[in-house]
């Protein structure tokens, strides 16, 4: 049910300016050196079983659960979503489940919000919320927003959406995670404690949790708190494999999930080393 990407932040703690990459925008190119590339080298192969499915295929260039092999093409895979819908619509026939939610998705990663906001707005008018994840997503889309926009309805926007898909997913970390993202944005680094602990108390080994109440504890003045914080979030990190990356970051390209999960450990090791 994860489908979030990372984000770059700049924390203004009292008497310390400091910047720390809690997140980091998967958009960012690095030089094919710095990552693992090889699962693009092979030689794929289209099921000829989903020839015919436009929203198989979909599937498939999004690197999608079960056609999760390694495929990865945004505009085949947009191209076969828009497909499926339009067919659907001109054959009355019922529209995918998942097909305006992942259209959406495609459009996120591609950093166009508007667009992945109207395609979400599609997906709740033909669904409803047969896909809760919708909110996920407009909380996330809605949160990137108000960072360029700085818009109280923005960020307001956010934090209804999550608070809206908790109430289908109350035990989930990660609209907790990004929640706290959502007031963090704002200043509001108090308002992320209750919010971030009560994940806690359910999630307890939870890197991202765990590194996100750090920063909070940071940013209230709590630096001991900080620390034990970010020491059980870099156990918790070792605990973790490619394979968790992959499966927290699926939407993503998978030429990324090496680099970024190893940026994730040493972004942890980093914010410990400030409070040592």
């Amino acid at each position: 049910m994860k489908h979030i990407l990372f984000r770059t932040w700049v924390i203004i703690p009292i008497l310390l300016c400091v910047a720390l990459g809690l997140f980091l925008y998967t958009s960012m190119v690095y030089p094919s050196a710095l990552f693992d590339s090889s699962q693009n080298q092979i030689n794929k192969v289209v099921p000829e079983e989903i020839l015919d499915d436009h929203f198989a295929l979909g599937e498939y260039y999004f690197n999608q659960p079960p056609y999760n092999f390694g495929v990865y093409d945004l505009e085949k895979a947009k191209y076969h979503y828009s497909q499926a819908i339009a067919d659907a619509i001109a054959t009355a026939e019922p529209i995918p489940l998942y097909a305006w939610y992942n259209l959406a998705r495609v459009d996120f990663v591609q950093a166009k919000n508007d667009q992945t906001i109207f395609k979400l707005e599609q997906q709740l008018a033909v669904h409803g919320d047969a896909v809760p994840q919708t909110y996920y997503m407009l909380g996330l889309t809605y949160g990137y927003q108000a960072l360029k926009t700085d818009s109280d309805s923005d960020w307001q926007a956010a934090e209804t959406a999550f608070l809206k898909f908790m109430e289908y997913a109350p035990n989930s970390p990660w609209p907790r995670v990004d929640l706290a993202w959502v007031y963090f944005g704002q200043g509001k680094f108090a308002e992320m404690l209750p919010l971030l602990e009560e994940g806690i108390a359910i999630n307890d080994n939870h890197a991202w949790l765990l590194n996100t109440y750090g920063l909070a504890l940071l940013n209230t003045g709590d630096k001991s708190g900080a620390r034990e914080a970010f020491i059980q979030a870099q156990k918790a990190y070792r605990d973790l494999s490619v394979e968790d990356w992959q499966n927290a970051y699926i939407e993503n390209d998978p030429s990324y999930w090496n680099r970024n999960f190893e940026l994730f450990g040493a972004t942890i090791a980093y914010n410990l080393s400030l409070v040592e």
